[in-house]
This record gives C-alpha cells, structure tokens and sequence, in this order.
C-alpha cells in the first residue's frame, strides 16, 4: 500500500507532465482550432490550470509557463458552452493561477528573471484592455463596470437587478445581455466567481493599469443618478420586476409568469440599490444633475416601509448619510 508521501510524488509526476501536453493541445493546434476535436481542446483548456497548480515548479515547467499564452487560453474557455458556459473555467481558475504564481515567488522561481507573476498579471492587463473596448461604446455597458467595482459584491452581484437600477426599457435590456454574452459575458458571474470579479475591480480602479478603462469619479456619479431615480421614484402600483426570469429559474416551467416572483425580485433590488447607492455616492464627483435630484427627492417611503428591518436600520441610514455628505462637499 503506498504511503501519503509516495501517493503525493505520483500525483505531482503526474500533474506535472501532463501540463506540457495540455499546452501543446490548446495552442499549438489553436490556430486550426483542433478542427474535429472541439471537445477534446475544450476539456484541454478547462484542465490545463489545474494540473499546472499541482505541479512542481521545475525549469522546464518554468519555461513552459513563461510561454503560456493567457489570453490564448481564455479565448479556449469563451468556446466552452457546457455546464457553466462560456468563461466558466476562466472565471473559477485564473484567479487560483495567479495566487499559485504569486506563492512561487515566495520559494524562488528557478530562474529569478522569469517572475510568471508579473509576466502573466501584464498579459491579463493587456487581453482586459482589447476585450473591454465594446464597453464603452454603450453608457449602459460601461455601466456593467461600474457595477463590477463594489467592493464587497458576493451577496450583491445579480444580473437581474441591473436593468431596473439603471432605468433600462426590456428592448434594451434584452441588447445589452446579448452584447454583453457576446464580450466578456461579466452579468453572467455569480456569488461562486467573486475572486475573478474582485481581479476586474482591482484592474478598473487602478488608473495606472486601466487607462482608459480606469472607473472615474464622473461615471460613478453618472450612473448614480440612474440608480437614485429608480430609489426615489414612488413605487406605481402593481409594478412588478418586468424584465426576463433568468432561464434557471424557468426551464421547466415554461410560459409561467409567477408574480410572486416578480414581486420578491422587485423588493430585491430595492434593498441591493440601497447598497450600490451609497457605494456609487461615496465615489462619484461633482454632477449638477446627481445634486439637483438629491436636493428635491427622497427615497420612496412606499418601498422603504417593506424591507426588512436590518435592511431599514442599516442599508436606508447607510444611503441617506452619504446624501446628506455628498450635499454638503458637492
């Protein structure tokens, strides 16, 4: 019976000469796209971080990942339509990689010259800068970014409470899910993916490696203003969520419009708003009309009156302080 030591050293051989067939699997063949072999290139991109976490950093594997092409691999992960879909494995194993690549620091790379994490961290700043371009071509899209920079999103992100928070008609939003689908599909992480989207928030708040892209205090105070209106406006009666059920919720009972639902949705991304709200306000700069609509509104007392009581004594407090703040230094 092996011992946990040997049972170790065969798992490490195992993972460590494995990775280089991964690599040669998705990129030396990623240019005729493995033609005839979709699922055999797609399970070698959704395998080939993992087993390079659980190797032993040699020379070899060293030049190896010096070579890896980031952005090559997370072109493979968008084509995988299985399961998570598009990006799942890219959401769920790049931010393990990086941490895997910035331990090894701590131990010394073979060679000192070849850091993978800074090399690897520079690639990823250069694929974010080709593929968020289409984000600002829509101020609904660049929206989504702002969106993405709260600081504490697991319990919050949701992609379904966006489209009411930003004043969004259904045409519309139904646009911006698909042009968003089609990029880097961000309304699609969940609660499980928050390491990647804290790597996007760390990279659109630092304006040294965003540049163009880097979260201003102009757009927070824009997309504030969408956020306040949908707060402020008194709630009509009968306004349910109208926007599309996410497709999890009715696969299988299709056609069924459940208000129940609908109403929960509703009260929500209410309370989510009142987190955001305070967040953007805390951020955003001068904007007259941001100021203009603070001075003559207040939250709707309708709505305000339905939510929980932690919700009532925190979140509502949390919004109306920053108000009151924001008034006075605006």
């Amino acid at each position: 019976m092996l011992s946990n030591s040997h049972h170790h050293h065969i798992l490490t051989f195992y993972h460590h000469h494995l990775f280089p067939i991964l690599v040669y699997f998705v990129f030396q063949t990623h240019t005729n796209s493995f033609t005839g072999h979709k699922y055999v290139h797609q399970y070698c991109g959704q395998a080939l971080v993992t087993h390079c976490r659980y190797s032993v950093l040699t020379q070899e594997l060293t030049n190896d990942l010096y070579h890896f092409d980031l952005a090559a691999w997370l072109s493979t992960c968008k084509t995988w339509n299985d399961g998570g879909g598009p990006f799942e494995q890219a959401w769920i194993e790049l931010p393990n990689l990086f941490h895997w690549f910035k331990s090894q620091v701590s131990r010394t790379y073979p060679d000192p010259s070849r850091d993978l994490y800074e090399r690897h961290m520079n690639a990823w700043d250069q694929y974010l800068h080709n593929e968020l371009k289409p984000y600002l071509s829509s101020p609904y899209l660049s929206s989504i970014l702002v969106f993405l920079t709260y600081p504490s999103a697991a319990p919050l992100w949701d992609w379904i409470h966006l489209p009411p928070l930003l004043g969004l008609k259904y045409d519309d939003s139904l646009a911006i899910v698909e042009k968003d689908r089609e990029e880097l599909h961000l309304l699609g992480l969940k609660t499980q993916h928050e390491p990647y989207r804290a790597m996007m928030a760390q990279f659109l708040t630092d304006r040294e490696r965003a540049d163009e892209y880097f979260v201003t205090k102009e757009m927070y105070a824009d997309v504030a203003v969408k956020v306040a209106k949908y707060m402020f406006e008194p709630k009509q009666p009968g306004k349910l969520y109208q926007y599309p059920l996410p497709s999890e919720w009715v696969w299988y009972r299709r056609d069924h419009e459940d208000k129940i639902y609908r109403e929960r949705k509703t009260k929500e991304t209410f309370q989510v708003g009142l987190q955001y709200l305070a967040f953007f306000l805390s951020q955003a700069g001068e904007n007259a009309e941001l100021r203009e609509y603070l001075e003559k509104r207040g939250l709707d007392e309708v709505r305000a009156r339905e939510l929980p009581r932690e919700a009532w004594a925190v979140d509502k407090k949390a919004v109306e302080d920053e108000v009151e703040r924001y008034l006075k230094v605006c």
